[in-house]
This record gives C-alpha cells, sequence and structure tokens, in this order.
C-alpha cells in the first residue's frame, strides 16, 4: 500500500506499507520505517519480503512473518511463481563477502528442504564474484561465477585492484547441481562487466541464463 508523502521536503514524495488480509480488514505487517520491499509471490500461498535487513516469509497460516531462511545470516534469492527460495550460506573465504566455499539450501514455502549443494574452490586465490547466486537457467538451476580475486596482490593482503590483475581475471562459470565439479571458462579478456552479464554467458554456455536478481 502506498500513501502521498508529507509536507516540505517531504512534498511529492510517496511511502510504502505491507499488509495482509485479516478477515475483512487489512492488517499492517512490515510499516514503511522498516523500508519493505515489494512483495515476492513465492506460490499462491506466500510471499517473500525483504524488510529491516532480513527476508521474511509470509503465509496466511502463520500469525506472524518468518525468517525465510531461518536466520539472518543467509543471502535470500526469492524468484516469482517458482514454489521454491534459495538460501547461500557462507562456509569458508576470507571476510562474509569473498567466499571460498559456500551452501545453498533450497526450501519450500513450508520450509522443507528440497535440495542442498556446497561449492568448494580449490584454486589458490580464486572467490565467488559476489557472495550469492550469480544467475539461472529455464529449468531454474543456478549458477556462480568465480574469478582471480583482482583485489589480492601478492602479499595476500587485499587492497585496491590493478589494471593487470583486472585483465586477468579469468572468469569461470559453475553450475550449482553439477556433481562432477565441472567449470566453463569465459574467453581471455573477459571484463569484470562481462563476467557478472547474464547475456554474455548465454552466448558463452551456449543456454539462456538470467540475472538472479534484478537490477
Amino acid at each position: 500500500m502506498t500513501s502521498p508523502g508529507g509536507a516540505g521536503i517531504w512534498s511529492g514524495s510517496r511511502t510504502s506499507d505491507v499488509a495482509v488480509r485479516d478477515g475483512w480488514r487489512w492488517r499492517v505487517v512490515f510499516p514503511r520505517d522498516t523500508a519493505p520491499s515489494a512483495p515476492v509471490p513465492v506460490d499462491e500461498n506466500s510471499a517473500v519480503v525483504f524488510a529491516s535487513g532480513a527476508a521474511w516469509l509470509l503465509r496466511p497460516d502463520q500469525p506472524a512473518p518468518q525468517l525465510a531462511c531461518g536466520d539472518r545470516q543467509a543471502d535470500v534469492i526469492a524468484r516469482p511463481k517458482t514454489g521454491f527460495l534459495d538460501c547461500v550460506d557462507f562456509v569458508a573465504g576470507p571476510a562474509l563477502q569473498v567466499r571460498t566455499a559456500l551452501r545453498v539450501r533450497r526450501r519450500s514455502s513450508l520450509g522443507t528442504e528440497l535440495e542442498r549443494w556446497d561449492l568448494v574452490i580449490a584454486e589458490p586465490g580464486r572467490v565467488f564474484l559476489g557472495s550469492t547466486i550469480s544467475f539461472y537457467d529455464a529449468n531454474d538451476a543456478p549458477y556462480f561465477v568465480t574469478l582471480l580475486d583482482p583485489w589480492v596482490g601478492p602479499d595476500g593482503r587485499r587492497g585496491k585492484s590493478t589494471p593487470e590483475r583486472l585483465a586477468n581475471l579469468r572468469c569461470e562459470l559453475m553450475l550449482a547441481a553439477d556433481r562432477e565439479g565441472r567449470r566453463v571458462s569465459a574467453q581471455p579478456g573477459a571484463t569484470l562487466e562481462e563476467c557478472q552479464d547474464a547475456k554474455y554467458w548465454s552466448r558463452v554456455l551456449g543456454r539462456e541464463l538470467v540475472a538472479a536478481q534484478a537490477p
């Protein structure tokens, strides 16, 4: 639900609340001060809302929203009307957002674990690009991108990237469900922008991919 903003500097702005129908009336579940996202319908009986720095699952049979993945630590991806949501957990790496090992838990809207994938990078200096899933294919299979970390120097310290390291990213595409651990390599000299681009990888892979999260 949206409502007009206030006066003065807030004139013309709009604020949003997320509400659920409770009998014949609407009950606000996430007020505007929690900065809620637009609800993402997982299936006909549930939706995910990002608010207060976490992902919450709304269901008519629950009196209050529940954490979508059971805790605040997981990165959550909810795609409309897929019937599931993916929870990506940190397992290992030099920092929470710089990962060398992670876990994907695919859950139903009832909290049942449907599938689980554990991914580990063995090559020194290689990390996941970002902390979560990069792409999906038409079968809802999740894909990750890895690269040689351009922000780490020969001494192992993190700092600024260099043109030389950015020119040698050696990006690879990893399918979470591939038990054999096969990789698809980007073309030599692929840029950081190309490594993050679904259309680029669709051409390399010969299969259409879409971004896991809307920009």
